[in-house]
Parts: C-alpha cells; structure tokens; sequence
C-alpha cells in the first residue's frame, strides 16, 4: 500500500475517532451534560437572548434590558461575531452543537497543516503528524472562546508560512478569517504579541525587515479591533461609561504560593485552555530529552518550546504575587485586562512538543515506532475519558435540559401572568442565566463587564448578607463579575437542586433597593422561611420530572 493511500486512511480514522468523540452531543441533544461555569451560566444564555432581542445590529448606544436591568449592548459580543450569529440563525442547543463541531475540526486540520508544513515533514513521520493532530483536536476547549485555543495551530501555520515567504493568498484568508471567530483579549492579543517578538529577532539576527510579515501582524490586529469595535469604542472612548472591572482587587499571593500556581500550571495545565499533558504528554518529553542526552542530539525546537511553556507558567504564577502590586498600582492597565492570560497558548505550545518529543522517540530508539503508537493511543484514551460530557456526568452536573428548564419556567411565566418587559426577577440559589434564558428581564447576572454604578446600586440589596459573611463579601466587593443576590447561609453554592434539604432561616434583604429596581419577583431554589420580614410572599412552589429544580416563586411586596 503506498504512502498516499496510508495519509487518506490514517486521516479518515482520525475523523472517525473525532466524530466518536462528538456523538455524545448529537445523540444524547439536550439531554448531555454541559459544563456550567463560564458557560450556561453565562454565554449560551446571554447569546440567545441578544440574538432574540433585534438588538444584534443595535446602534452604540443602545441598551440591552434584560440584563442588569439594561447594560449597554457595546459591552457584549459584536454583530461581527459568527458564534453570536449562530444563535441568531439556528436554536440555541443546535448552535451551541455546530459551534462545538467546527471548533474540534479545524482544530484537527489546523494542527496537520501546521505540523505537516513547519515540523514534522516527510513521509515517514505522517504517523506522528496525524496522531498529533487528532490529540490537539479532541481537548476539551471551551465552546464560547470559539477558535480561541482551537484555532492556534492554524494561524501559527499562516504566520509561518507568510515569514519563510511561502505563503499564499489562503494564508492571509486565514489570518482575516479567525478574528471573526476567537476573541482578541483571550488568546490572541499573546500570540500577536509572541509573533512580533518572532520578528524582532529575525531582524536583529538577519538585518532584513520581512514587510510582509509584520504587514501580516499588523493586518490580523487590525481585524480583531474592527471585529471588537464595540467593546473599543465603549472603554477607550465613551467617557460617560465605567466598567465594574475599575474596582478589581485579585487576591494575591507570596512567593512560595506563586510558585506553587506556576508549577500547577507547567504540569496541569488550566481550566479554561486544558493542555492534558501531565501524563503521557509528559511522559514522551521525559523520555525525548534522556535519549537527547544519551544521543547527545539536541533539539532545540523542542528546549525552545519546553522553556517558552515555563515561562509563560512561571508569568501565570507570579501575575498574582504580592510583588506585583505596586506595579499594577501604578499601572492600570494591568488591573484591567487579565495579561497573565499567556497560559492559553500552552495548547499549542504542548502538541508542538510532544509531535517533536514523537520524532526523536522514532528516530533513535530500536522500537520506537511501537512506543509512539503506544503513546498516542494511550493520550487519547486519555482525552477520550477528559471528555467535557464525560467529566461532567461523573461530576453530576445537570444535562442541558435540566438547567434551564424551559417547560417549568414556562409555567411560571404563565402564573405570573405578565408581560415579561413589565417586571424584573432575580434569583437565589440557582444562576440567573437560567431566568434569562428563558426570557425574563434580570437584575442580577454573570457578565464580566458591566457599569459600576450597578454594581454600587445592586450591593444595597444584599449589604446586611455580606457583612454576615466575609467569603461573599469579599468576593462581591473584590470582583462582582457575579453579580448575584448573595446569601450568608448558603454562601457560593448557586446549584441548589431539588434533592437539597437546604433552608434559609435568617434571609436580610433590602427590599426597598429591591422596588428600585423594578424587581417583583424572586426565584428561589431553596425556601426562605422568614419570606415576610423580607417582604416576600411565596406564590407557589414548582417542580417537574423535566428540572433539577425546585423553584420558589416569591413575590415582593
């Protein structure tokens, strides 16, 4: 069988490994089990309701009110985001599962064309090229950050191709294309930053200016502050506009605890941008670098990416340390933007490694070819089990269906018998999203970006629960991203399920500050048994085989 027949069959059962990896979410629909943090209870339901609202194409100064009891729409994702448009053209679980399919693929093909290209040429190594590949493709990436961690390895192709000069035209296709579909301050803003540092070296070491590779870098900029022009123009140029991002207080850390973060981060990776390398990753580079030195052939690609990854943990660990503070005082930029977010390049970084970690396993050990199959089969085995659907129903996270809960919410919706733009509710116990996505106007929300003055207005509601409660209090005062109706008794816990025996016993509302914004309703996941001193009066009590709620409807009188 030659070569060319081998590179379709090796490709063809690495789709059908990817589209295994995939089925869960197409076969199970809304019954799967979806991450929640940063996630359901926050994106997906956000999107729907922008989508639903008219407001997508809105003009900069409009207004959003089913949030926060209306944020600017500047604030939330632009119209030139193709995943928010996904969710103005299809339902909001067949959204969530195209944006879900188009991430792993490109994912796949990213990474082959970048290690096909750039590092692992030649016949004899399309084993490695495609196994790789497929591992980078079945990480768990996080579904709204889009091609955020996804979408490196083909943009790394680009830019690569574009420096040796190689390039053509599909090249700055590529590099217009992934701002439509990643975000500029999550990943990108660091690999732009890296690229150009890439091009700085060039230049002291050749003496050449290479235009058309920094035209490329500054071309690719320009389109992601075209595709953000909203969230621009409302932080560097409305004025009138300030964000509750102003009063962030990160807690932060001594050195030894800095280094323990950095360490973490080398060997585990992070939440939001999983590498999955500790194990059989790890494993390949440990044994690359003793045959190195056995061998005495350094690869210094693979020493190179080893100590950028470091680096950057090291960075992570250290963003937070109690040195940092009289830097981040004078400087508030650092204070405002999250700029340890390096960390979401590991990925990349990682799969690049472990395909050069690969190669020098084959090429010097006498069964190497075997220890690499091996390898490979075993860190997606690996991936496999790390899969979110499978992570989540081990950790008895909710399916879809469950969380938000559309057939209950439709029942209170119908007694309270309302039109729901003429009243606000918040929530108890369980996420906002959940009321949001199922069309009510919220007071209360998971955003990372809205005004301050909220912010301070909100707090009146829930003052005498913060000051029971140092965690909640610091936790809103510092940070406030939740901005939640926070509860002494229950703290932090806002997935009170209907299996909970939970109470609360001593609720302190302000129910004035509640009446000043137009809130009437509250949904509860957990009965409050001094309602009336809060001005609460239980309207009735709901529950189907459909939920993982129980809801207490309140009414505030």
């Amino acid at each position: 069988m030659n070569f060319k027949c081998n590179k379709k069959i090796y490709i063809l059962v690495a789709l059908i490994i990817l589209i295994i990896y995939l089925l869960p979410y197409i076969i199970l629909w809304e019954n799967s089990h979806i991450q929640v943090y940063d996630n359901l209870d926050f994106n997906v339901g956000y999107k729907e309701v922008l989508a639903d609202s008219g407001l997508i194409f809105g003009s900069m100064d409009s207004v959003i009110p089913n949030f926060l009891n209306g944020i600017p729409r500047n604030v939330l994702s632009s119209e030139l985001d193709i995943k928010l448009l996904f969710n103005f053209l299809f339902p909001p679980y067949a959204a969530y599962v195209l944006n879900l399919i188009i991430i792993h693929t490109v994912a796949f093909f990213g990474m082959y064309l970048l290690l096909n290209t750039h590092f692992t040429k030649g016949k004899e190594l399309i084993l490695i090229t495609i196994g790789v590949s497929l591992c980078f493709s079945l990480l768990p990436f996080w579904p709204p950050g889009g091609l955020s961690v996804a979408g490196l390895p083909l943009t790394l192709y680009a830019f690569l191709n574009i420096r040796s000069g190689s390039f053509k035209f599909r090249d700055f296709l590529i590099l217009f294309f992934i701002p439509f579909y990643s975000n500029f301050s999550v990943s990108y803003i660091f690999l732009l930053f890296l690229i150009f540092l890439l091009w700085i070296i060039d230049y002291i070491r050749t003496k050449k200016s290479n235009y058309k590779f920094l035209l490329s870098i500054i071309f690719m900029t320009a389109i992601f502050l075209i595709v953000e022009y909203r969230l621009i123009y409302e932080m560097f140029f409305n004025q009138e506009y300030i964000s509750h991002r102003t009063e962030w207080v990160l807690t932060h850390y001594s050195i030894r605890e800095s280094l323990n973060v950095a360490i973490r981060n080398y060997i585990f990776g992070h939440y939001h941008a999983h590498s999955l390398q500790q194990y059989f990753v790890g494993i390949s580079v440990l044994i690359s670098i003793v045959v190195m030195a056995v061998k005495k052939k350094i690869d210094k690609t693979l020493i190179f990416l080893l100590s950028i990854s470091l680096i950057i943990s090291l960075w992570y660990g250290f963003f937070r340390w109690e040195g940092m503070l009289y830097i981040k005082d004078k400087i508030s930029l650092f204070n405002y933007f999250n700029l340890s977010r390096f960390h979401w390049l590991h990925p990349l970084l990682w799969y690049i490694t472990f395909a050069l970690a690969l190669v020098i396993i084959i090429k010097y050990l006498k069964f190497g070819r075997y220890i690499v199959i091996s390898l490979l089969i075993l860190q997606i085995a690996f991936l496999f089990y790390n899969n979110s659907e499978f992570v989540e129903r081990r950790n008895g996270t909710p399916t879809y269906k469950q969380f938000y809960s559309v057939s209950m919410f439709k029942e209170i919706e119908k007694t309270i018998g309302k039109d729901q733009k003429d009243y606000r509710v918040a929530s108890i116990g369980i996420h906002p999203s959940i009321a949001i996505y199922n069309g009510f106007y919220a007071i209360d929300g998971f955003y990372p970006n809205y005004p301050l003055e909220h912010k301070h207005n909100f707090r009146k509601i829930i003052e005498k629960e913060l000051e029971k409660n140092e965690v909640i209090k610091n936790y809103f005062d510092d940070q406030a991203d939740r901005c939640y109706i926070m509860v002494s008794e229950i703290g932090r816990n806002f997935m009170i399920n209907k299996y909970s025996s939970v109470e609360i016993e001593n609720l302190e509302l302000n129910n004035s500050a509640l009446k000043n914004f137009n809130c009437q309703y509250i949904f509860s996941s957990v009965k409050i048994n001094n309602s009336n001193t809060n001005g609460l009066e239980l309207i009735k009590v709901f529950k189907n085989d459909d939920s993982i709620w129980r809801i207490y409807l309140y009414e505030v009188y």
